[in-house]
């Protein structure tokens, strides 16, 4: 295809885009007008969101960057890179019109970095049906736009990783060197986003040491590398870590733990979060389809007590013991709370002293939540929503359906991918992620593997092409 067309079809993708994004919008204005979150012109404010951007407006009202979490201020909860843009409309605009200049923005940045990444694949692959075929699929998943008009930072975060890859690769290909410096900007934004994500500098840093070690970079060059790639996070991190020293008396190089979120700091929480770890389950209080739901008793559940499994020492009367202590969390106090988290601590023993080998397959039990579910999860459609239509439905079913195709033949071709380059950048990240909250950390929320969509979306591309190249033998 001529460059015309193409400039037509990346047209085309936009104005699909726009509409597609609207659309979702407004059907989520209309099904969650009861939510108590709020929401404006663009905008929806996620669950998040206050611990993001009210730190800016505490710094233009009191001069401190902090948020307030229910008992007390956080000043290093979050790290400013999302809120920052956010902080410079503030300056000229009110709060609604900065929430929705910053939405208007991560917008902007999806379909520039969806524009970028298709032409990767049209100058990687070089195979029309290949590039068309990805078109498509980019144009049509939901799951990375659904987040777009959400003030929250995964879709940012994803388009500044797609800049990041796109600028690392075009450095290894033509080693210009402010595009390594680029790249070190690029992650050191991500980092601020979802700190776990620092773990990019690694992959790459890896890369570039086997980089330099294969073409034979010298010493020198290669510690002007190292220095270009690294130093925004390095004058970042000591500028971030100094603040927070001199503000709380601690030299928090990211974030303080569960980002100063007061239930989560709860001793009773923390414990009752291992208890559903034990368990193999997800601890998320307002999915009702989660087992950990029918520990609240305010939350829907669909769970009962019969379906919680039991140990030697936890019985049913056990259970409704703990429900009523997470249910009244926030009575207890100081050593009130200690001692109820203590009592949670040996029903959740009992589980592991019961089957030793559940230390391990509690976390592998992790893995098929974290990434088997409707794939749809995140539409606001559903028959009892009061803007449903029969025509929604087809739609919910095809985005399900496109992901777990993403999916498979995406982890196939990621393999085949790394395999066939010894790049191991991309097939890294959902593999981290799958590693850092199902086997480390025990708790997982499916937003979480969303930074994996552009990893898998190469890897379905890459077995499309290989697919189109085989068939294309056939023929001959």
């Amino acid at each position: 295809m001529k460059n015309k067309k193409y400039f037509f079809l990346y047209f085309i993708f936009i104005v699909i885009k726009i509409t597609i994004t609207l659309y979702l919008f407004n059907l989520s204005q209309c099904n969650y007008k009861s939510s108590d979150l709020l929401s404006g012109i663009l905008y929806s404010e996620g669950g998040d969101t206050f611990s993001y951007l009210d730190p800016f407006e505490n710094l233009i009202s009191e001069n401190s960057y902090h948020f307030y979490n229910g008992k007390n201020n956080v000043y290093a909860g979050r790290m400013p890179q999302y809120g920052f843009i956010y902080y410079i409309f503030r300056h000229f605009f009110n709060k609604e019109t900065s929430s929705n200049l910053q939405v208007l923005l991560q917008f902007i940045l999806e379909v520039i970095s969806s524009v970028i990444l298709l032409h990767l694949v049209r100058k990687y692959f070089k195979n029309n049906i290949t590039f068309l075929l990805s078109y498509v699929i980019l144009l049509t998943s939901t799951y990375w736009s659904s987040y777009t008009l959400t003030l929250s930072p995964e879709s940012i975060g994803i388009s500044i990783m797609i800049f990041a890859l796109y600028l690392y690769y075009s450095w290894k290909s033509n080693q210009n060197n402010r595009y390594l410096f680029l790249v070190g900007l690029c992650l050191t934004y991500i980092t601020g986003l979802k700190p776990y994500m620092g773990i990019l500098f690694v992959f790459i840093g890896l890369d570039i040491i086997f980089f330099s070690i294969t073409n034979n970079i010298s010493l020198q060059k290669f510690i002007k590398f190292c220095f270009l790639f690294s130093i925004t996070y390095i004058v970042f991190t000591l500028t971030w870590s100094y603040r927070n020293y001199y503000t709380t008396s601690k030299p928090y190089i990211l974030t303080e733990p569960y980002s100063g979120y007061q239930t989560y700091k709860k001793p009773i929480s923390q414990s009752f979060r291992n208890f559903i770890g034990n368990l193999g389950e997800i601890e998320e209080a307002w999915n009702k389809k989660a087992l950990s739901s029918f520990f609240y008793k305010k939350k829907e559940s669909i769970y009962t007590i019969d379906d919680i499994p039991l140990s030697n020492l936890c019985n049913k009367d056990s259970i409704l013991v703990i429900r009523e202590i997470v249910s009244n969390m926030y009575k207890y106090e100081d050593k009130q709370d200690t001692l109820m988290a203590n009592r949670i601590d040996v029903l959740a023993q009992s589980y592991i002293e019961d089957k030793p080998h559940s230390k391990i397959t509690s976390r592998l039990k992790l893995i098929p939540k974290f990434l088997l579910h409707s794939g749809s999860f995140y539409l606001p459609i559903s028959k009892s929503f009061n803007c449903y239509k029969s025509y929604q439905m087809p739609i919910k079913y095809y985005e399900s359906l496109l992901y777990y195709f993403v999916l498979i033949f995406g982890f196939i071709g990621l393999f085949l991918f790394t395999i066939h380059t010894k790049d191991f950048i991309l097939i890294s990240i959902p593999l981290f992620l799958i590693l850092l909250f199902c086997v480390v950390l025990r708790h997982i929320e499916w937003r979480y593997f969303l930074y994996s969509f552009i990893s898998l979306f190469w890897g379905t591309t890459y077995f499309i092409n290989i697919c189109i190249k085989k068939i294309n033998k056939i023929k001959l």
